[in-house]
C-alpha cells in the first residue's frame, strides 16, 4: 500500500474529509472510498502550475483546508512555494513541528486494534 492511500485512508476511516491531488487518473487514491474528490494534475507540472491550481481547489472546497505532503516531492515543493500558499491552506510551519503531542502508540500484549 502506498503512503498516499494510507494517510487518505487513515484519515477517512475517523471522518476526516479527504481531497487529494492525483497525478493519474486511475490512481488507488482517486478511486478510493475515503476520497471525495480533488485536483488531477498531470506530470510534469512546473510550480508556477501547481500554485495556480491549488488555491483553486481550495476556493471550491469553500474553506481553507490544511495542506499535508506526503512524499519527499511534496515537502520540497512546500517549502519552495509556501508563500503562495499560506493563504488558501493551513500549512504546518517548520518550526511548529516540535510542538505536536504525537500520540504514542500501546505497547504490550493484546494492545492491537482489533478491527470488526
Amino acid at each position: 500500500m502506498t503512503t498516499r492511500i494510507a494517510a487518505a485512508r487513515s484519515l477517512g476511516t475517523v471522518g476526516v474529509p479527504v481531497y487529494s491531488v492525483f497525478t493519474d487518473r486511475w490512481g488507488p487514491t482517486v478511486v478510493s472510498r475515503y476520497s471525495r474528490g480533488g485536483l488531477i494534475r498531470p506530470r510534469p507540472a512546473t510550480d508556477e502550475e501547481w500554485v495556480q491550481n491549488l488555491p483553486a481547489l481550495a476556493r471550491r472546497l469553500g474553506h481553507r483546508p490544511v495542506l499535508i505532503p506526503i512524499g519527499d516531492e511534496d515537502v520540497f515543493f512546500l517549502e519552495r512555494c509556501r508563500d503562495a500558499l499560506v493563504d488558501a491552506y493551513r500549512l504546518l510551519d517548520p518550526a511548529e513541528r516540535e510542538a505536536i503531542a504525537w500520540p504514542k502508540p500501546p505497547r504490550g500484549p493484546g494492545s492491537a486494534r482489533r478491527r470488526p
